[in-house]
């Protein structure tokens, strides 16, 4: 099966990433699995093993590989896909990185109790970035506004096939608070014009979550 750089089919194959994220997740029986793009299952069979699984795929060409038990199929575009329908309370993905951005803002938006995924590293930085870091952003303060994150092993290229021209690295969520779209609003508003004094003398980029949250509140 020929696999295609250009919709970012980018298999993770090495074990010791793949054991990683499974370790993170924390799985027992009771635990319910979203994952986002299995692709041939090398993720998929270790999270079976523990739990159940919700696999969504959009290349139908994967089906032959995706046949294992305790896996629910869903052949669809995840970005199509209602995630409130779908009764999961952990996930899992090794995102494609042209709608990592987009995945993660789903997924947030949704109610779990832990994720892991294995994204860009230039991505997962801006994730966890603090205030007056060049990479702290809008997707910054929303990702930590909603999950306290965690960054794990940076993941090297050379552990997919076929091989990707950057690093990836694993990133862990918990989950702490509930969808909020005028916050995430609010949020892109202010980053919006950065470079503007917005809160108690301090431009968006230096404003922790916290200073966000009160800056929201206040404006209600």
């Amino acid at each position: 099966m020929n696999l295609s750089k250009g919709l970012d089919q980018y298999l993770l194959v090495d074990e010791r990433f793949l054991n990683e994220e499974v370790l993170l997740l924390d799985l027992s029986s009771d635990d319910v699995v979203l994952e986002i793009g299995p692709g041939t299952g090398n993720l998929t069979r270790k999270l079976a093993e523990r739990a159940r699984v919700i696999a969504i795929e959009k290349d139908e060409r994967f089906s032959l590989h995706l046949n294992i038990p305790n896996v629910e199929l869903i052949f669809a575009d995840a970005l199509k896909i209602d995630f409130d329908a779908l009764e999961f309370n952990k996930f899992a993905s090794n995102i494609p990185y042209s709608v990592s951005r987009e995945i993660i803002l789903k997924l947030l938006r949704t109610e779990f109790d832990r994720g892991v995924i294995v994204c860009q590293d230039e991505f997962a930085r801006k994730l966890v970035a603090r205030p007056r870091d060049s990479n702290y952003r809008a997707i910054s303060v929303i990702a930590q506004y909603y999950a306290d994150l965690e960054l794990h092993s940076k993941v090297p290229r050379t552990a997919f096939r076929p091989v990707p021209d950057v690093d990836s690295r694993i990133v862990s969520f918990v989950k702490k608070r509930a969808r909020n779209i005028d916050f995430e609003n609010f949020v892109k508003s202010a980053f919006s014009q950065r470079r503007k004094i917005f809160w108690k003398g301090k431009r968006p980029g230096e404003m922790s979550v916290e200073e966000f949250e009160d800056a929201f509140s206040f404006g209600k």
